[in-house]
């Protein structure tokens, strides 16, 4: 834990050690599924770090069936490099198509149709009430609805929540167990916070948002880092992440948790697009595929607040003349 008062951080079995400045970024723990029976079947596995990655590599090297539950970016990319080789993989999803709450339905079933044209399964609206086993080894997924799906290595992606459990005593997390700082990253005096753990003001709206990227926690790191040297440097980039499946990546800068409009330009069918979206009259984030070069200049007019009006941008063209100008 962290002693405020004294500036010391308290590690277990060892001798306290004493900080003038204090950087925080522990990142994030995957999420278990500890009340689903055989969650702890062999065979189950998370997927975080370099070594969870490396167990799934040999866990599923000679697997026929892989099923993933959690259809999050990291799920969809494990589908993505996972499929084929005489394997078959289904994700399991509770929302009703792929990254909907974050990037909205439409681009979901675009995401959930290309992996379909590779061969992945997918059962949307899903929930897993057990995993099944027999001589100490998972065999499978049992939905809500009594359907079984057969499985030689279940992969977890149902996210990951910050690892604060160490910091309930001396700060006030929020519900989720992210660690409110202010705009210079700040959690208390002589205490910063970064990455996964870091709920922030955005400089563009002073919303609070906890992003997990790693880009974003290199950022923060870097600019907390200043601030322990006294310059005082507010966190001011526009967030920005991308994921990469089957050779296509999708380019997201900003934040937007809700939206009122959705404006889009190209098409999503062939994975050429931008997606505008809006909140309280203004753009608060845009998506892209095929379009880096837009999405790198608007990811520089989120960071500097001179984005256009939504009215500008209703109208492809109207798009093309701004970034002319």
């Amino acid at each position: 834990g962290v002693d405020l008062a004294k500036q010391e951080l308290h590690l277990e079995g060892q001798l306290p050690l004493r900080y003038d400045q204090l950087l925080l970024a522990p990142g994030g723990t995957p999420n278990q599924l500890p009340k689903l029976p055989g969650h702890n079947l062999p065979g189950v596995l998370p997927l975080r770090t370099q070594a969870d990655a490396d167990a799934l590599l040999l866990a599923t090297k000679d697997a026929k069936q892989v099923v993933i539950i959690g259809a999050s970016f990291i799920g969809m990319e494990a589908a993505s490099s996972l499929i084929g080789a005489g394997r078959a993989v289904t994700v399991i999803a509770q929302e009703k198509a792929p990254f909907a709450r974050v990037l909205g339905p439409e681009i979901g079933v675009m995401f959930q149709k290309l992996h379909e044209a590779k061969g992945v399964e997918f059962e949307v609206e899903a929930e897993v009430t057990a995993l099944l086993g027999d001589y100490g080894h998972v065999t499978g997924v049992q939905l809500k609805t009594d359907k079984i799906i057969p499985a030689d290595v279940v992969v977890l992606g149902v996210g990951v929540r910050p690892a604060t459990d160490f910091l309930k005593d001396a700060f006030t997390l929020e519900k989720d167990g992210g660690l409110p700082v202010n705009a210079h990253l700040q959690a208390a005096p002589n205490v910063y916070a970064a990455g996964d753990i870091a709920r922030f003001p955005l400089a563009a709206t002073g919303q609070s948002a906890r992003i997990e990227h790693w880009r974003l926690a290199q950022q923060h790191g870097a600019v907390a880092a200043r601030n322990m040297l006294g310059q005082q440097q507010p966190y001011a980039a526009a967030p920005f992440f991308w994921t990469q499946q089957y050779g296509k990546s999708l380019r997201y800068a900003g934040h937007a948790e809700q939206w009122d409009e959705l404006i889009y330009h190209g098409e999503l069918a062939k994975q050429d697009f931008l997606a505008f979206y809006v909140q309280a009259g203004r753009i608060a984030a845009v998506a892209g595929m095929g379009r880096d070069a837009d999405i790198i200049y608007i990811t520089e007019l989120l960071s500097k607040g001179q984005m256009p009006a939504p009215a500008e941008l209703r109208e492809e063209m109207k798009w093309a003349e701004v970034k002319a100008s």
